[in-house]
């Protein structure tokens, strides 16, 4: 679909609010001197609707003779044809004394006569005058701009869209919407609050970016009991396998319920999946396997190993008056871990970045 936007700021022949305006091959957008000053917000709103491909900016004036329409499109064009080859181009609609090519070979020859251009070139200009004569009105391009394509977003049908919040699934999401699909977010909370919010931020700017136009469900799945019973249970070696089978499997059930028929994933065949889970890690919240094959060492401190999956409920136990610090490989799950407990009302934990020959430091 290519959406013509038409800017009547200029010319007082066009009253009235922003209105819209449906034709066979295109839509026109007409904006008033009074909201003018939207322009630019509703051109960043057109590049981002899925099923746009492009739409123009244009000046709209009452069509008059010929050396009106060369005057008019001389204040669009002139600076920008200076020095450089052109042609004019001319889509015309409805009946007038002259055709299509007379309004090109005039507009062409006044603008050669009354700008610095370098000259006419037919087949390989520089830049393209074009303007359109639509009944009794004149229409002179100002900026053709792209869309994201693709197709109008409720055209196809529903999925649900399996959210981390890492880049991956995040650009599946926005592919799914670009699509025509109406997009669902699905999210499998195994870190507290802090990562879900960070997630529910991920879904709302695209959301509100790409999909605004129809609602979108955000469903939370609690996960942290299903992985605690998994380390217990399941060998280390076919934890990632499981864990996402694991999930396929609710979110199958989460689609029924919705009546969504397919489920989108950010995962690429032979890639290493953003899912895969991470194995994890003053107070050390690594697995088991892990703090064995890389024990935490810190001078001047005690260093307890207590599993991620177990922590909320061991730290209830551990005495108050005491300020603990947590401690994983990459610093992202003791953080998570820190805030969520912090949001139980929790004042002695931290978080441990170690450094060389340093002492644990709160984050």
């Amino acid at each position: 679909m290519h959406l013509g936007l038409i800017d009547t700021a200029s010319d007082p022949h066009y009253p009235g609010a922003i209105s819209v305006e449906s034709n066979w091959d295109f839509i026109q957008l007409e904006l008033n001197e009074i909201h003018a000053g939207k322009q630019s917000a509703i051109e960043e709103v057109l590049s981002n609707i899925p099923g746009i491909g492009s739409f123009n900016r244009m000046l709209a004036y009452p069509l008059s003779d010929f050396d009106n329409i060369v005057a008019l499109t001389k204040a669009v064009y002139a600076e920008r044809l200076r020095g450089k080859t052109f042609v004019v181009r001319c889509r015309r609609i409805g009946t007038h004394a002259y055709s299509s090519p007379d309004v090109e070979r005039c507009v062409g020859a006044g603008l050669l006569q009354q700008t610095a251009a370098k000259g006419v070139n037919l087949h390989h200009p520089e830049i393209t005058v074009a303007i359109e004569i639509r009944q009794q009105e004149l229409y002179v391009l100002d900026e053709r701009k792209s869309g994201i394509g693709g197709f109008p977003l409720g055209t196809q049908d529903s999925v649900i869209s399996l959210l981390s919040g890492g880049f991956d699934s995040a650009v599946t999401s926005y592919l799914a919407m670009k699509r025509g699909l109406r997009t669902h977010f699905l999210f499998f909370n195994l870190a507290g609050l802090e990562h879900e919010i960070a997630v529910k931020e991920v879904a709302l700017y695209l959301w509100l970016r790409f999909g605004a136009s129809h609602t979108a469900h955000f469903i939370t799945v609690p996960f942290e009991g299903v992985v605690a019973e998994m380390l217990e249970k399941v060998e280390n070696s076919q934890m990632g396998v499981i864990l996402k089978r694991m999930m396929l499997r609710a979110a199958t059930k989460i689609a029924d319920e919705l009546e969504v028929h397919a489920l989108v994933t950010g995962e690429s065949i032979a890639q290493v999946s953003s899912q895969t889970l991470v194995n994890l890690a003053v107070i050390d919240i690594r697995h088991a396997d892990e703090e064995e094959r890389r024990p935490l060492q810190v001078p001047l401190a005690t260093v307890k190993t207590i599993p991620f999956y177990k922590l909320n409920n061991a730290f209830a136990l551990l005495p108050v008056t005491t300020q603990y610090f947590l401690y994983c490989e990459k610093g992202v799950m003791s953080q998570l871990h820190a805030s969520f407990l912090a949001d139980q009302g929790y004042t002695n934990i931290g978080v441990y970045r170690p450094k060389k020959n340093s002492i644990p430091v709160s984050g």
